[in-house]
């Protein structure tokens, strides 16, 4: 049985929850490059790691046009705006 969006919220860290409150903000979208540079620095396997458990979780989508443009769902979307995640 597939886990609650919020279960799902539950599980993941604060650097995610300050990210995603961030890209939402910003618009909803982002490459892995930006993410880089939207985390703290670090090695580029680490953003695109994290992004990959993201959209596992259900939180982010690739664009389909552009592989490698990320965007937030629109759960994550309603969540941040009502919940101030």
């Amino acid at each position: 049985m597939e886990r609650s969006f919020r279960g799902r919220l539950l599980s993941i860290d604060e650097v995610s929850h300050a990210f995603l409150k961030l890209l939402v903000a910003l618009g909803g979208y982002c490459t892995a490059q930006q993410t880089k540079s939207l985390l703290r620095p670090g090695p580029d396997t680490k953003a695109r790691a994290r992004m990959r458990t993201l959209e596992r979780l259900g939180f982010l989508r690739r664009v389909t046009k552009y592989p490698v443009v990320y965007r937030t769902t629109k759960a994550t979307t309603r969540l941040v705006e009502t919940f101030r995640l």
